[in-house]
């Protein structure tokens, strides 16, 4: 449902991912000690390819470091930008693939 609602104009994209965000932090499902593990993310951000061999702390690591610039950008476009450059969209369908394995 979340890679449909993504094909949408880029107030939709903020709006879903925010609600998805939203949802992980409430959950406290985001990753805690994140700054700790940002060479891992600049690693993942620079080379998209090593999503495909992410693990499931890794994926959540990238939707925690993103949403957590966006809490801070001023401008809120944070999420669109890693939405058009591909990484959201790709640690998306990487983490709905490993929950999909586990059920």
């Amino acid at each position: 449902m979340i890679k449909e609602e993504l094909n949408k104009n880029d107030t939709d994209v903020y709006f879903t991912v925010s609600l998805l965000m939203n949802y992980l932090n409430d959950n406290h499902l985001l990753e805690k000690n994140y700054i700790s593990k940002m060479k891992r993310f600049v690693e993942l951000e620079s080379n998209k390819h090593l999503i495909d061999a992410a693990d499931y702390e890794d994926l959540i690591l990238g939707l925690t470091v993103i949403y957590r610039t966006d809490y801070m950008s001023s401008d809120n476009s944070t999420y669109l930008m890693y939405y058009k450059n591909g990484m959201i969209p790709k640690l998306l369908d990487k983490l709905i693939e490993k929950i999909e394995e586990v059920l």
